[in-house]
């Protein structure tokens, strides 16, 4: 079976194909990009996997282009940045797992091997770019049929052991393609739910984030397979969700940030950065509207603000006005006005930021006419 490749993906997967040809290697597209593929939908990255020196054939292409490689030997791998996609090069290869979720030992492998070591069998697909016989499609581990049938199926018994993350990347393909778990791949995942508890947070929340881009359905599943209570997270509520859901839509503010915040709200066990961490405690210690407090909370997380805060409708109005609050006049011309310098400064500034709110200051001129009062009556 030959799968159609796109014209504007097409002459790159070909020169790659015969690089490694001309290496005496043989080249495929692999993974998701293959699923997708097949999917006909369209491609983000490009995942290449060589049966041989897979650095030195990212080497030459980046080198034919003018580009820049980025080089993993101790995971046989290399990215190449593009100007219309990421291109990742790993050689066949096998991996062993020295306990359940560590980091792989990486050794080179054959096809099959590389095939078999894989999360799912849908991403367990090879589509040749060899010049002989470019386009066809290698399945050895019945993928097609599974991935025909909407089936997420592991390729062995142990899979989620050895990588307890498979689970999240699970939750995270079930969401996006409407996929359910094979019957025995369900019986493993709740077999080996546990073992998420062994992962570093780091990690965990690297996947969170790739579920919370799937949208309201990633954290629907997530729930639905009992995750959040295996790692500590917040059991966010569907009237949360579609209120995070329906502020995204009247705004346009993508909602994946304040998705990723419903789960984490609650809880401290996770090494945030310093910007979330900012948002995510001016939430959950508001409990009101206050429009000085509101004011420092980031757009992306506005819709987070908006599921959990009361009187909500505030928020709506705040977005749509938020420009207009922010005082115009500048530290130093209040300071020529006769304002000391120092907290004073600030403190002015948040009463204009309240008055604009109220609507009973709307331009700089009236500012100024209210500093000017405010001094006099000193």
């Amino acid at each position: 079976m030959f799968i159609p490749i796109p014209e504007n993906i097409s002459p790159i997967l070909k020169e790659i194909g015969t690089i490694s040809y001309s290496k005496g290697h043989r080249a495929y597209l692999v993974g998701g990009p293959a699923r997708d593929l097949i999917l006909k939908r369209k491609l983000k990255d490009i995942d290449i996997m060589v049966e041989g020196n897979a650095i030195g054939v990212a080497e030459e292409y980046a080198r034919h282009h003018n580009m820049r490689v980025k080089v993993h030997p101790e995971f046989l791998t290399a990215k190449v940045k593009g100007r219309k996609f990421i291109i990742d090069f790993a050689s066949a290869r096998k991996e062993t797992y020295p306990t359940p979720g560590s980091l792989p030992i990486v050794e080179p492998g054959n096809f099959e091997v590389d095939m078999r070591r894989r999360d799912f069998t849908i991403n367990a697909m090879a589509i040749s770019i060899a010049p002989d016989n470019f386009g066809e499609l290698i399945d050895i581990v019945g993928g097609l049929n599974d991935l025909n049938k909407g089936i997420l199926r592991v390729m062995h018994e142990k899979s989620f052991q050895d990588d307890p993350t498979r689970i999240l990347r699970g939750i995270r393909f079930s969401a996006r393609f409407g996929f359910t778990f094979e019957d025995k791949t369900l019986e493993y995942l709740k077999r080996d739910i546990d073992y998420l508890k062994v992962v570093s947070r780091e990690r965990i929340l690297r996947e969170l984030e790739f579920i919370s881009k799937e949208g309201i359905e990633g954290i629907r599943v997530l729930k639905k397979h009992h995750i959040h209570a295996v790692l500590n997270l917040c059991t966010v509520e569907d009237k949360i969700l579609n209120k995070i859901i329906e502020f995204s839509k009247k705004t346009g503010i993508n909602p994946e940030k304040s998705l990723l915040g419903s789960l984490l709200i609650c809880t401290d066990d996770f090494p945030l950065s310093s910007h979330m961490h900012k948002n995510l405690n001016l939430i959950k210690r508001l409990g009101t509207f206050n429009i000085i407090k509101v004011a420092r909370i980031d757009e992306d997380y506005l819709p987070l603000l908006y599921a959990y805060i009361e009187n909500s409708e505030e928020v709506v109005k705040f977005f749509t006005v938020r420009e207009r609050i922010s005082p115009e006049i500048s530290g130093g011309e209040m300071i020529k006005l006769g304002v000391s310098p120092g907290p004073e400064i600030g403190k002015i500034l948040e009463e204009i930021m309240v008055l604009r709110w109220q609507g009973r200051i709307n331009t700089k001129e009236d500012e100024i006419k209210y500093i000017k009062g405010r001094l006099n009556a000193r």
